[in-house]
């Protein structure tokens, strides 16, 4: 029987997901209604607000996480500046980074989409202030602990424009109207809620030295924030600029599905960070180590999964429904999705280790490594892109996560123990094995396609578990049973 702690996180991972998989499942009707060429421009258009969005937010979020969840609700006015000061104080600088890429536009339509979509970046930009908001929204109610309405709440913050977006397309056949109607739905949403919390706390009301005191906590999370938001966009920009936007639209793809590749960790982040700092405050430090460390097992016989499935799959996938993708990826396209598999597995580990690196309380370890993998990608991924075409590109994302992985284990002095390895082994056999069978089958039709497909991964979760490396079993007993958990 689950706990009402692993219901609470479920209900919230699968939200997330759905909203991580909208991208996926919408992404025919996109290329059907704009073309390959068109969809990489609405990725480079929506990567300029990604970026400018973290500088506009500042992590301010992490601070109201911080001292918003130790107010009660008879505490009104603190309430009121909790809520109002982080939202005005962001708004002004949103707002000021909104009317820079506006003015900006046609010089990022000349350097990315040969001269093209001006006015579509344009229109983009005032969704900057709307994501500011809505995020900090988002976290305000979860330092009051309604942890389900936020996630509903960024569910339907961040569908609801997309939905939008791809109803606009499908009728007008053209990119500025969906992003039109996608910033207006999103502004929309954000100020709904913002007009319904606000009247729970009051007036608005601003007060500096919050501010102050928040900036002070928060500028590591906000420069980590900043550096990771820059690192997602560094492909979706160096792409475009040696490529063009068509080579953008095919890469993307693959680059998206890595990164939810890499979501699958999500569900063991809640659970390490709901039972991990109890164990580790109260001198289980061993204990935490052994969950930690069995988390990340499980975390590795899914991303090991997803990248056979990924490197195997989604070709021949492609080649029947978008063969026009599968040609922009060119004969390297198995290089590719290999590539950018492990870099799902690899962010993922990065992830769980920096759970490592909360406990050990070294925030700066954490943005250490978020800005060297920056510094690695940067140059990396114009060099290979430059030299080498998309290949390079996905090689380099790759290249960099794993850099990163052995800089913090190195840090943390992460000594891997034997039955860490022996499962590790046993799990990338069972991988090998798989990829190989599905590899030489025939996959010439969609049935054919999906039974070899689902043998795949039947055969790989047999494997895993009759290996002892993970076992159903196990999991039960250490993640979702009462009584046998920590």
């Amino acid at each position: 029987m689950l706990t009402k702690k692993a219901t609470d996180s479920l209900a919230i991972v699968v939200l997330s997901w759905t909203n991580r998989l909208k991208g996926i499942f919408l992404i025919p009707i996109i290329l059907h209604a704009l073309g390959l060429a068109t969809y990489g421009a609405y990725v480079q258009v929506t990567t300029n607000v990604l970026i400018l969005t973290g500088f506009a937010q500042l992590a301010l979020g992490q601070a109201v996480l911080r001292y918003g969840s130790s107010v009660d609700e008879h505490e009104t006015e603190r309430l009121r500046e909790i809520f109002w000061s982080p939202i005005i104080f962001s708004t002004i600088i949103a707002l000021a980074l909104c009317t820079t890429l506006f003015l900006a536009a046609g010089t990022l339509s000349h350097l990315f989409l040969g001269g093209k979509f001006k006015l579509a970046i344009a229109v983009a930009a005032p969704l900057i202030v709307s994501e500011s908001i809505g995020s900090l929204l988002q976290i305000y109610l979860n330092s009051r602990r309604r942890l389900k309405q936020a996630a509903f709440f960024r569910f339907l913050k961040d569908i609801l424009p997309y939905l939008a977006f791809a109803a606009a397309i499908y009728v007008w056949r053209t990119l500025t109207p969906g992003i039109v109607v996608m910033t207006a739905t999103s502004w929309t949403v954000v100020a709904v809620m913002c007009l319904i919390l606000g009247l729970e706390v009051g007036r608005p009301r601003f007060n500096w030295r919050v501010i102050r005191t928040y900036l002070r906590f928060s500028w590591p999370f906000a420069a980590m924030a900043i550096t990771e938001g820059n690192l997602a966009a560094v492909p979706r920009l160096v792409v475009p600029y040696f490529l063009g936007a068509r080579a953008l639209g095919a890469f993307n793809i693959a680059y998206v599905l890595a990164r939810f590749l890499a979501a699958t960790d999500e569900p063991l982040l809640v659970y390490l960070n709901s039972h991990l700092p109890r164990l580790w405050d109260t001198g289980s430090r061993a204990r935490a180590a052994f969950v930690w460390e069995r988390c990340e097992l499980y975390f590795l016989v899914l991303a090991c999964l997803g990248v056979v499935m990924l490197a195997d799959v989604l070709g021949p996938l492609l080649q029947l429904w978008f063969p026009q993708i599968v040609l922009a990826l060119g004969q390297h396209m198995l290089l590719i999705l290999t590539a950018l598999g492990i870099f799902g597995l690899g962010y993922g580990l990065n992830e769980l280790t920096w759970v490592a690196a909360r406990l050990e309380e070294r925030p700066l370890l954490i943005l250490g490594s978020s800005v060297t993998a920056l510094a690695v990608d940067v140059p990396l991924t114009l060099l290979l892109t430059h030299s080498y075409g998309l290949p390079g590109a996905a090689v380099a994302q790759a290249v960099t996560v794993v850099i990163v992985q052995m800089l913090l284990r190195k840090a943390l002095a992460l000594r891997p123990s034997g039955d860490f390895l022996s499962a590790f082994v046993k799990i990338v056999t069972a991988g090998t094995f798989t990829a190989a069978v599905l590899a030489i089958v025939p996959k010439n039709g969609l049935l054919t396609l999906a039974f070899w497909s689902m043998a795949a991964v039947a055969t790989f979760g047999l494997l895993v578990h009759l290996s002892r490396a993970v076992t159903v079993g196990e999991i039960s007993t250490l993640i979702l049973r009462r009584k046998e958990s920590p």
